[in-house]
C-alpha cells in the first residue's frame, strides 16, 4: 500500500510567495526559504548540494511550492533517478496544479511505465489523459540522469531533454495546451517508490519563472583532432549554419575544408601539425544573434605510433574483490588521443576497446580500471584524475599477457608473471609490478618490481616509486635533529634513502645508553627514492623525552647485497 504523508502548513505562506520566481540549487542546506517547499519535507535530506529522498519505506513523497505561470515561463530540473522507472517507482513533475493535492485542472510530466520502451509523457492528471509522449526508451534506463527544460509560450509546450553525457538538449515534444496552466498555481515533484528505491531519487536544481532572454553567445566546449588532419570545435549550442559569417584565423597557417555543423566547426590543417596554434575565431553565432568572437590555443592530440605508448604498471593480483588496473606511460611531447586502442590479453583472447576519446597529456600517465573508485580508495600515492573506468580482460594471478595495439598495430606488450616480484616479499596479493626503466624492453623481466611499500605498494596514475632512471649508488641521509613540538618547524625526522629496485630496509631506534626503544621500518620494501619519518613517538604512544638517539639503517636485497648506516640524531624542543 502506497502511504502519503503531507506536512499541515499554514495557507499564509504560499500566498506570500506565489508571485515569485523560484531557482533553488540547494546550496542553502534547507527547504524552508528562498523558495519555501511544503509537503513531505521530512523525507527529503540535502547533502553536497543535491537534494535526496530520503524514505523508509514503501510509499509516495511529495515537495511543492507556489508558483504563477505567465506566457514565456519556462521550467528547468536536473534530477538522476538510481534505477529503471516502473509502474511502482516513478517520478512525476507538475508542472502546474490549480491545488496542491495536484488532482484538479493539472498538467505533470511521468517518468514511468511498465514496459521497455518508456518515453517522458505528458498529462492532465484531472482526467488522466496522455497529451503527449516523448522520445521511446529515453527514461528507460538504468540510471535515468536527466536535465529537463519546459518552456510554455503562445499557447504551446515545449519540452526538451539532455542526459548528463550530452552537450545538447533534445525536443521530447511539442504540443498545444491552450491557456490551461496560465496563473497561480502549484509547481512540484512527486516520487512514488517501493521500499528498495526510497532513496533513489536526487535532484541537483530546480527552477520556474519568466523565460529569460538568451544573451550568452556559444561556448567552446570541447576541441577535438580527427585523423587525416582535422579539426573540430564543439559548441555548448546550436549555431547558425550560414558559413558566409565564420572567420577562422591561425596566423600563418593556412586552414582548408572550413564546416559548420549544428553545434561544431570543422576545419583541416595541411601540412605538419605543431604541437599547439593559436586560433581566432568570430562570426560563430547562435539562433538569438550572439557571436563568438575569441582566440583559443590549440594543442592537438595525436594518434599513438609504435614507441609512443608504453605499459608502465599493472595490477593483476589485487587483494580480496579489488579490481586490476594497467597503467600506461606518454612518452612524447605531444598529446595523445586513445580512441579505439585495444586493450587485450593474449592468453585467454581476451579484449576491450577504448570507445571514446581520452587524452594523456605530453609525458603523462593514466590508469584503467574496472573500479576507479576502489583503485583510489586502496593505494594513497594514486592521482584520482588520472584514473579511468574500463572493464579490462580478465588478467590471471599467476601469469599472462597486457597488449596494447591500435589499428592492427602493436604498441607495447608484457608478458607478467608473479615470479617478477620481489622475492622477499611474502604476499603479493595487491602488490602492482612497476616499470624500472622507459628505455628497457618491456619483456625484459630485469626490467619490472614490485611496486615500494612506502608508497602503498601501487602507484596508480603517479610516477613508478622504482623510478624510470635507475642510479646504480645507494645512499643514507638522515636529518641531525628535530623538535616535535607541533610549532610545524622540524617536527618529523626525514631519514632520506635512495636505492635500487628491489632493495628492502630497516629501522631501528636506541637511546643514548644503547636500549632499543623502537623498530621504525622492519624489510619494508623500498623504492627508488624514499622518505621514512619518525615523529618522537614510541611504540606505546609516549613522546620520546629529549635527548640523543641512534638511528640504524640496514638495507639489503635477494642477491645478498647489503649497506648500513648508524647516525646519532638530537630530539629537541624548541630553543629560544
Amino acid at each position: 500500500m502506497l502511504i502519503c504523508r503531507y506536512l499541515t502548513v499554514v495557507y499564509i505562506c504560499v500566498s506570500s510567495m506565489a508571485y515569485s520566481q523560484i531557482t533553488d540549487d540547494f546550496i542553502d542546506g534547507e527547504l524552508l526559504s528562498n523558495p519555501t517547499w511544503l509537503g513531505d519535507v521530512d523525507d527529503f535530506i540535502i547533502s553536497n548540494r543535491v537534494l535526496n529522498l530520503n524514505a523508509f519505506e514503501e510509499g509516495t513523497s511529495r515537495l511543492y511550492t507556489a508558483i504563477d505561470v505567465v506566457d514565456d515561463y519556462e521550467w528547468t530540473i536536473n534530477f538522476k533517478l538510481d534505477f529503471s522507472p516502473s509502474a511502482n517507482n516513478q517520478l512525476l513533475i507538475h508542472l502546474w496544479s490549480e491545488t496542491e493535492n495536484f488532482e484538479e485542472n493539472s498538467l505533470s510530466i511521468l517518468m514511468g511505465e511498465n514496459g521497455s520502451d518508456d518515453p517522458l509523457t505528458l498529462l492532465d492528471l484531472s482526467s488522466n489523459t496522455i497529451l503527449a509522449e516523448g522520445i521511446p526508451t529515453r527514461v528507460a534506463n538504468d540510471p535515468v540522469d536527466l536535465e529537463l527544460k519546459i518552456s510554455y509560450s503562445s499557447s504551446f509546450l515545449v519540452v526538451q531533454s539532455k542526459t548528463s553525457e550530452e552537450l545538447l538538449f533534445t525536443q521530447e515534444f511539442e504540443v498545444f495546451i491552450g491557456d490551461i496552466i496560465l496563473g497561480e498555481g502549484f509547481f512540484g515533484i512527486e516520487c512514488r517508490y517501493t521500499a528498495s528505491r526510497a532513496d533513489n531519487f536526487s535532484f541537483n536544481q530546480i527552477s520556474a519563472g519568466m523565460t529569460i532572454p538568451d544573451t550568452k553567445a556559444p561556448t567552446i566546449v570541447e576541441t577535438l583532432f580527427i585523423p587525416e588532419n582535422q579539426f573540430c570545435l564543439i559548441f555548448d549550442e546550436a549555431v547558425d549554419l550560414d558559413e558566409s559569417n565564420v572567420q577562422l584565423d591561425a596566423g600563418s597557417l593556412q586552414l582548408d575544408d572550413i564546416a559548420l555543423q549544428i553545434n561544431q566547426v570543422k576545419f583541416s590543417l595541411p601540412g605538419e601539425i605543431p604541437p599547439d596554434f593559436e586560433l581566432e575565431i568570430s562570426g560563430v553565432i547562435d539562433f538569438e544573434g550572439n557571436e563568438l568572437d575569441t582566440s583559443i590555443i590549440i594543442s592537438p592530440t595525436f594518434i599513438p605510433e609504435l614507441g609512443d605508448l608504453l605499459i608502465n604498471e599493472i595490477l593483476f593480483n589485487p587483494k580480496g574483490d579489488g579490481g586490476d588496473f594497467v597503467e600506461l606511460i606518454n612518452t612524447t611531447s605531444r598529446a595523445l588521443n586513445l580512441q579505439d586502442l585495444i586493450i587485450l590479453n593474449s592468453t585467454n583472447d581476451r579484449q576491450v576497446t577504448i570507445s571514446t576519446a581520452l587524452e594523456i597529456p605530453p609525458q603523462g600517465l593514466i590508469a584503467l580500471t574496472p573500479n576507479p573508485r576502489d583503485i583510489i580508495s586502496a593505494y594513497h600515492s594514486t592521482a584520482a584524475d588520472r584514473i579511468f573506468s574500463l572493464s579490462l580482460p580478465a588478467f590471471n594471478n599467476g601469469d599472462g599477457n597486457v597488449t596494447i595495439l591500435l589499428r592492427g598495430q602493436v604498441l607495447d606488450e608484457f608478458d607478467y608473471d608473479e615470479d617478477f616480484h620481489n622475492a622477499l616479499l611474502d604476499d603479493v596479493d595487491g602488490v602492482s609490478l612497476e616499470r624500472i626503466s622507459l628505455d628497457g624492453p618491456t619483456n625484459d623481466p630485469g626490467n619490472w618490481t614490485s611496486a615500494s611499500e612506502t608508497v602503498g605498494f601501487a602507484t596508480p596514475g603517479s610516477p613508478n616509486s622504482t623510478g624510470s632512471d635507475v642510479n646504480d649508488d645507494l645512499s643514507i641521509e638522515i636529518d641531525s635533529s628535530f623538535s616535535p613540538n607541533g610549532d610545524n618547524q622540524e617536527d618529523k625526522l626525514d631519514i632520506n634513502i635512495k636505492a635500487r629496485p628491489g632493495f628492502l630496509g630497516t629501522i631501528n631506534i636506541y637511546n643514548d645508553a644503547g636500549s632499543h626503544i623502537l623498530t621504525l621500518a622492519s624489510n619494508t620494501l623500498l623504492g627508488a627514492d624514499n622518505v621514512i619519518q619518525w615523529d618522537g613517538n614510541l611504540e606505546n604512544g609516549d613522546r620520546a623525552p629529549m635527548g640523543i638517539y641512534i638511528i640504524h639503517v640496514s638495507l639489503f636485497d635477494p642477491e645478498g647485497r647489503t649497506e648500513s648506516k648508524k647516525q646519532a640524531v638530537a630530539l629537541r624542543d624548541f630553543i629560544n
